[in-house]
């Protein structure tokens, strides 16, 4: 099985915060509690030894001794070898297993849908992609059913477990509400892949895992908020304030792709008509230039553009931008990131977007604005999945996801 390795970092070995008492926990959620912490604690501060740990984390040897034996059975870390003495027996220095555990990541936000084999330390083990594009309804579930189930039958060691980033409303029990661009209502997803996998299986909105994976990437300069753009068969926002994911009352927050664009009647896929999904996702630009292919990211400074766009870039970059300058407004959050799928406008696209969304906040807003094209793209969303079991599974909170994932060759 080929090995495609990622850049993975590590947090930077700030002490961990003491763990609160484990008042109202029963006994065998308070051991997992401590299980979690401890294999956080080794997974930050790698290579580390049982008594580093239990500084760390405020537990007793004893306790520490007695997790650390239980995650070493189950092939979450392994033993490293000998650090330096400091006058007794050579501590045994810990770390992560990376072929401990495989986590199965899916992007079904763009088509030929895209699943890989992801092991505990970012490396790619095997990418995968759908045999056709334009996929929907029962076709696409059991094209989706097949990728994923063959590819745990492919796995050389244990499942963790599988994230799918999923465009839609998509409820916490992995059922998807509704996701118009693959004519689906009222799926349970997660109950499908599970039953081919044999595992865990936990389904989150495609915009919110590419979120997640872009936060994981600005977190550590200190930035609390951010707002994700995703622009693919469909378009949504990812919106993360104070540090949490915002999903709303019915798992639809960020859903920006059916508000409607002043000025146009295209159907939509969801019933209504001048959806922004009509003007500005990948279909719809394509349509309209159809020599339009990835765009080359360029770093962002935050300057204003030097150069006017296009009319097409304008015209697009006016509608989502008008539309990520009330979310900016209304949240108070200065980190934009786009995502997804953008075509040749390239950074005529990106300088239209930026100058819209200044245009629509106070003047003391615009000043210290980021907006940038994502820096974990084209693999946010198979990255945003990884992350979502990490968490589901472990417990994992603080791990610095890779800035991108090899690609097969």
């Amino acid at each position: 099985m080929a090995t495609h390795t990622i850049t993975a970092t590590r947090s930077t070995g700030a002490p961990l915060a003491m763990p609160r008492p484990n008042l109202g926990l029963t006994r065998n959620e308070a051991r997992e509690a401590n299980s979690r912490l401890i294999l956080q604690s080794v997974i930050d501060h790698e290579p580390t030894s049982r008594a580093d740990i239990a500084r760390l984390t405020g537990l007793s040897r004893g306790t520490v001794s007695e997790h650390v034996a239980a995650l070493l059975d189950a092939d979450l870390i392994q033993e490293l070898g000998t650090g330096l003495s400091l006058g007794g027996k050579p501590p045994t220095l810990l770390g992560l297993n990376p072929s401990g555990e495989l986590v199965l990541a899916g992007d079904l936000s763009r088509q030929p849908f895209e699943f890989a084999a992801i092991d505990l330390a970012g490396n790619v083990l095997v990418r995968r992609r759908a045999a056709s594009p334009g996929l929907a309804g029962r076709a696409a579930l059991q094209e989706i059913v097949t990728i994923a189930s063959e590819l745990a039958d492919s796995a050389s060691g244990r499942l963790l477990g599988t994230g799918i980033a999923c465009p839609g409303i998509v409820e916490p029990d992995g059922t998807v509400t509704t996701a118009a661009n693959l004519g689906w209502h009222d799926i349970d997803l997660a109950g499908a892949v599970a039953a081919a996998t044999g595992g865990p299986v936990h389904i989150l909105n495609d915009a919110n895992a590419s979120a997640l994976s872009e936060f994981a990437v600005v977190r550590g300069d200190g930035v609390t908020g951010l707002i994700s753009v995703r622009i693919g068969d469909g378009i949504g926002a990812g919106l993360i304030v104070g540090g949490d994911l915002v999903v709303g009352e019915r798992q639809a927050a960020g859903e920006i792709g059916h508000i409607g664009v002043a000025g146009f009647d295209a159907p939509c896929a969801c019933g209504k008509t001048g959806c922004l999904e009509t003007l500005a996702a990948s279909r719809p630009i394509r349509e309209h230039d159809p020599s339009a292919t990835p765009h080359e990211r360029r770093p962002s400074n935050g300057a204003q553009p030097s150069n006017p766009p296009g009319p097409g870039a304008r015209r697009i970059g006016h509608a989502i931008g008008s539309l990520i300058g009330t979310l900016v407004a209304a949240l108070d959050v200065q980190t934009v990131r786009i995502g997804g799928i953008i075509p040749t406008y390239g950074d005529d696209l990106l300088d239209a977007v930026a100058t819209e969304v200044r245009s629509h906040v106070l003047p003391s807003l615009a000043s210290g604005l980021s907006i940038e094209y994502g820096a974990t793209e084209p693999d946010a969303g198979l990255l945003g999945g990884f992350w979502h079991v990490l968490d589901r599974e472990l417990g994992l909170q603080s791990w610095d996801l890779p800035r991108s994932v090899a690609t097969s060759p």
